[in-house]
């Protein structure tokens, strides 16, 4: 009877494997670059993207060094600035054009790695925080902890508060659902150690009634809530109703990153730790959480050994890479797994992206290419950027249908 039951069991584990592995492998993921017409906006880097009435408006972001001059020592390259943006651009997913509205109000000041989020009852796009600065060197740093709404009828900017509970909020994470809205993590200062830098609670803010409610207390030393730490994925999952995180940097610590995953429950208000991934040594760039896939995609492997340049903000080697890799429901006894999407994205970091039903919009970003600087050594290779302008779309399947 035992022996019985130990090989029904061992069936149906193995039966469960395969059509685990087969879901893995059975669909095929294509990306689409759509055409790019009318007023198309530069490309940048920590901008916001938002999906409001068949439209994709973004907001912000930065070229870092858009402007290299050979003014080093000895004719080498050297960086002379960022630019940063405050411009609303509307791109019309039926005629793929852009266009540059005049808008109506006071505009928010130019910032990048703000997060924003579209409430579609009203056709109003929300944003919070974001930061202006020189160099990651500290020189100059501007953060913001300000909250505003753009309304799409209207082209008009509103500013909400520009003194909120969560307080300042560079690169948090932003998620809504229904007339809620989550924030959690991001850089709330520059000059402390990682515990003070970096934040790790979570706030809700309710639209109807203009409330800000503290759900999970700033904890650095809490071991049942993730660390500390600032440019996370953080997503929603509406089918499964819980926020998965994934990853992120910590401040100072030469900005170390972190590839931990963890699941917000919205209905018991406590995280979940979920996997201190190996398998994927990425710091991503675009992630989306639909039915039972939790996606990572595009991004930067750290210390990258294909190009080993020297990003000439950061001081740090980088890679762009387009690796995808997800995560599947049921997430206990789950790992991710690889998935090679063709044709597939362009290689990017820090790009803007939003999930609209099942349509992954990416927008933006920036790949990297190597200049010598200097006598021939790796450690005068620089970094010069490429930022996109281009827009892609990426249908995600069901996997349980």
């Amino acid at each position: 009877m035992l022996k019985s039951l130990l090989c029904k069991n061992l069936l149906t584990l193995f039966i469960s494997t395969l059509l685990l592995l087969n879901a893995h492998t059975s669909y095929n993921l294509s990306w689409e670059q759509l055409e790019n017409r009318g007023n198309i906006p530069l490309g940048a880097a920590g901008a916001s993207l938002v999906h409001l009435d068949d439209k994709l408006i973004t907001f912000g972001g930065v070229q870092e060094c858009f402007n290299l001059t050979n003014t080093g020592p000895n004719g080498t390259l050297e960086c002379a600035g960022n630019l940063f943006f405050n411009d609303i651009y509307i791109y019309d997913l039926d005629t793929n054009k852009w266009e540059k509205p005049e808008v109506n109000g006071d505009k928010p000041p130019a910032r990048a790695f703000h997060r924003a989020v579209a409430y579609a009852a009203t056709n109003t796009m929300y944003i919070y925080g974001g930061v202006v600065y020189d160099s990651f060197s500290g020189l100059f740093f501007v953060p913001y902890g300000d909250f505003w709404e753009f309304n799409l009828d209207t082209l008009t900017w509103t500013l909400i508060s520009d003194t909120n509970p969560p307080g300042i909020r560079v690169d948090p994470g932003l998620v809504i659902t229904g007339s809620t809205i989550y924030l959690a993590f991001g850089l709330s200062s520059f000059g402390g150690g990682p515990e003070e830098n970096n934040r790790n609670d979570l706030w809700k803010y309710e639209i109807l009634s203009d409330e800000w409610t503290l759900l999970i207390t700033n904890d650095p030393y809490n071991i049942n809530q993730p660390s500390v730490r600032y440019q996370a994925k953080f997503d929603y999952n509406r089918k499964h109703n819980v926020i998965l995180m994934y990853g992120g940097d910590v401040l100072p610590d030469n900005i170390r990153s972190l590839y931990d995953t963890w699941i917000y429950d919205i209905e018991e208000n406590e995280w979940r730790f979920r996997d201190n991934n190996s398998m994927t040594p990425l710091f991503t760039s675009v992630s989306a959480a639909y039915d039972d896939m939790f996606l990572l995609a595009t991004g930067e492997e750290r210390g990258g050994v294909q190009i080993q340049c020297i990003d000439p903000v950061s001081g740090r080697s980088s890679n762009p890479v387009n690796d995808h890799y997800a995560l599947q429901f049921p997430l206990k006894g789950s790992t991710y797994y690889e998935l090679y999407p063709n044709p597939s994205i362009l290689p990017a970091m820090q790009s803007a992206y939003i999930l609209h039903r099942n349509i992954l919009y990416v927008w933006g970003g920036f790949n990297i290419f190597c200049v010598r600087s200097g006598p021939q050594s790796a450690g005068n290779r620089r970094a010069l950027t490429n930022f996109y302008e281009n827009v892609w779309k990426l249908e995600l399947p069901r996997i349980n249908e």
